[in-house]
């Protein structure tokens, strides 16, 4: 996957392309939909049963949803879940669960998510702009 940053240009508002595109708020902009702040393929450890599987995720202003795959994402299908980022307490590298590299862990106050990036760069993409998110919940 191919990380992108997203240029400012007065005229047109934010520009972005790519898989796991890194793109600032619009602000100030006319939208009902959330905008999406990253968004890329992460491999989720399941609650029940702790399989691994790819998911699509999402992250905007105020919730990280995952997906069954991108498509599911870009044609608006429920995701298979959502979380709260004000539920969230803190992101850390995952290690020490998981013993794989690449994988961050997401404390929420009901259960920890574990999730791996597909290099070390997208996994600390994802810490800095989850911790960033969190951080802006904080009252």
């Amino acid at each position: 996957m191919s990380l992108t940053k997203t240029t400012q240009n007065a005229s047109i508002g934010n520009v972005k392309a790519g898989d796991g595109a890194l793109s600032p708020s619009l602000a100030g902009a006319a939208t009902s939909a959330p905008v999406v702040s990253k968004k890329g393929f992460l491999t989720k450890q399941g609650n029940r049963y702790k399989s691994w599987k790819l998911r699509w995720f999402e992250l905007n202003d105020q919730t990280l949803s995952y997906f069954k795959d991108k498509e599911a994402a870009v044609n608006k299908h429920h995701p298979y879940g959502t979380i709260i980022l004000s539920t969230c307490e803190v992101v850390v590298d995952g290690y020490d669960h998981t013993h794989t590299a690449n994988s961050l862990s997401l404390v929420t106050s009901e259960r920890t998510y574990f999730m791996i990036a597909q290099s070390p760069q997208d996994r600390d993409d994802w810490i800095i702009v989850l911790r960033e998110a969190i951080k802006g919940m904080s009252f």
